[in-house]
């Protein structure tokens, strides 16, 4: 081999490795879903204002966003970050790459660049983040940022806070359930008047393609993406009507779909609406079930069972809006908490949609939110009687907040205080009748309700003044209606024995007298 030729040959090794060594030192390359510094810093710098204004209790940002930054450890066990009152440090396998000033604790912009520089920081030094998807950083990063608070404020990413919002709001739609299984894309219901129902389509029907694409290789999420969009647009389904021997094809166009949360039932003379959820259609829906129920009746109609058992809440105007239904004055609910608007009055405007007839509310222990607040209000101004169980004890409100990335953080800014003045939180809503204190049927309940052995009517002055105890004596206070789940037979049993006979629904009515609401400010101290 000659001189020149190694020499040459020794020179290409030698920018090799130097080739080698800046592309090392360039970092690694960044996928195009990656954290991105402009869009994460508005991400992050809503999400810390958003805490920092509204959270229900003062919070400092230096916590907050320590606990987030705590999270890029477990996108990469090489990662950690440091803090203290004056930077903060992102080490890599224990060496310091990267500093930055540490903001003041009340300083919630300052802390979004800090944090925003740091991940970018880790993004330049770490395989794993820069190849993942902005969306798994912002999921980890945000989750840990509310490690701190309660666990009713949380985050949503974009496709969970779309099918959140899809509930609350409605969504442009055709009009039909689906489910993904073995045979495919199946249609599981219908709803009544809307585009699926029109076009004579039936559950049972399996959807092979939308808009000409193959439905087999996609997932629930996506074929709900592919059904719905905006109201008015049309979609083309080829589908396998149930009993027909091959396919066919429809055009359907979308329209506003709001999912239904009431469902009438007639047990006799009496209504049973079971109440599901709180979305912007529950309130209208269930003054239509009263109107159908009593239109069905006319003068023989019985009373109302209001079945909220298993019911998780949702949207508090619709609670108000519900309870409002039935109440011809009087306070509904109040809330209050640290950002001035969070204080709020609100009060019945008059009518009664079941002119007066009685009313019977179920609750469980799955009963919370908007639910517990229409039981308090009915209960606390006299107008229904509550049979069941404790209730869930959800007495807080959440804020919701739009982040840049369409995700959604839900962060609790209020408590709920029933009309006769006490939180619900955490201690739930006491029934006038508790069906799970004792395993007895129906009848045996109604038989004690006769010979005046039901006595409730001291826990439920306890209960009132449940704010001035500690814990553990709430928590003792709740136990003596424990928590049940499900439909349970006695539940109902003693609801349709009370609306048959008065002398016995007064006798539980009068369990929870009727109290006047107390003197409130309407906005903060």
């Amino acid at each position: 081999m000659s001189f020149a030729f190694r020499r040459e040959h020794a020179r290409a090794a030698t920018c090799g490795l130097l080739a080698l060594l800046v592309a090392d030192c360039a970092g690694p390359r960044r996928s195009e879903q990656a954290f991105q510094a402009d869009t994460g810093g508005r991400v992050f710098a809503v999400a810390f204002h958003g805490i920092y204004d509204k959270y229900v209790d003062p919070v400092s940002m230096d916590v907050i966003a320590d606990d987030a930054l705590q999270q890029l450890s477990s996108l990469d066990g090489d990662l950690m970050v440091e803090r203290d009152d004056q930077e903060v440090r992102l080490l890599d396998r224990g060496r310091v790459v990267e500093r930055a000033p540490a903001p003041d604790e009340d300083d919630p912009d300052g802390w979004a660049r800090a944090t925003t520089r740091m991940v970018t920081a880790a993004e330049d030094r770490s395989r794993v983040l820069a190849s993942a998807p902005a969306e798994d950083v912002y999921r980890v990063m945000l989750r840990g940022a509310l490690h701190s608070l309660d666990p009713l404020s949380r985050y949503a990413d974009a496709r969970q806070a779309r099918a959140q919002r899809a509930a609350r709001d409605g969504f442009g739609g055709i009009g039909a359930q689906i489910s993904v299984n073995g045979r495919g894309v199946v249609i599981s219901s219908v709803t009544r008047d809307g585009p699926a129902a029109r076009a004579a389509l039936r559950a049972g029907d399996i959807i092979l393609t939308i808009d000409g694409e193959d439905v087999r290789k996609l997932d629930e999420p996506a074929v709900l993406d592919r059904l719905r969009g905006r109201p008015g647009t049309n979609v083309r389904l080829s589908l396998t009507p149930t009993g027909a021997s091959g396919p066919q094809e429809v055009t359907l166009t979308r329209t506003a779909i709001i999912p239904e949360t009431v469902r009438l039932d007639m047990i006799g003379d009496v209504a049973l609406i079971k109440v599901s959820s709180f979305n912007q259609g529950t309130a209208r829906a269930l003054a239509v079930s009263i109107a159908d129920a009593r239109r069905r009746t006319g003068s023989r109609f019985g009373g109302i069972i209001l079945d909220m058992r298993n019911n998780p809440g949702g949207l508090l105007d619709q609670a108000v809006a519900v309870a409002d239904l039935f109440l011809s004055s009087g306070r509904i609910i109040s809330t209050r908490g640290r950002h001035p608007d969070s204080f709020q009055l609100f009060d019945a405007t008059g009518g009664d949609a079941a002119a007066g007839a009685p009313i019977v509310v179920l609750m469980d222990g799955g009963s919370a939110s908007s639910s517990e607040v229409v039981a308090a209000a009915l209960q606390d101004r006299g107008r229904a009687v509550v049979v069941g169980s404790n209730s869930y004890g959800k007495g807080t409100v959440q804020n919701i907040i739009r982040l840049p990335n369409d995700g959604e953080l839900a962060i609790t800014w209020s408590r709920l205080y029933a009309p006769s003045g006490y939180t619900f939180d955490g201690l739930g809503i006491l029934p006038n009748v508790c069906t799970s204190a004792v395993e007895e049927d129906g009848n045996a309940v109604l038989a004690r309700i006769a010979r005046g052995e039901i006595t409730d009517a001291l826990r439920l002055a306890a209960w009132r003044t449940a704010d001035e105890l500690d814990e553990a004596q709430r928590a003792d206070l709740a136990r003596t209606c424990p928590k049940a789940r499900g439909d349970r037979t006695a539940d109902l049993d003693v609801a349709r024995g009370l609306l048959a006979q008065k002398n016995l629904y007064a006798k539980a009515l009068a369990l929870a007298a009727p109290v006047e609401p107390p003197v409130e400010a309407a906005s903060a101290p």
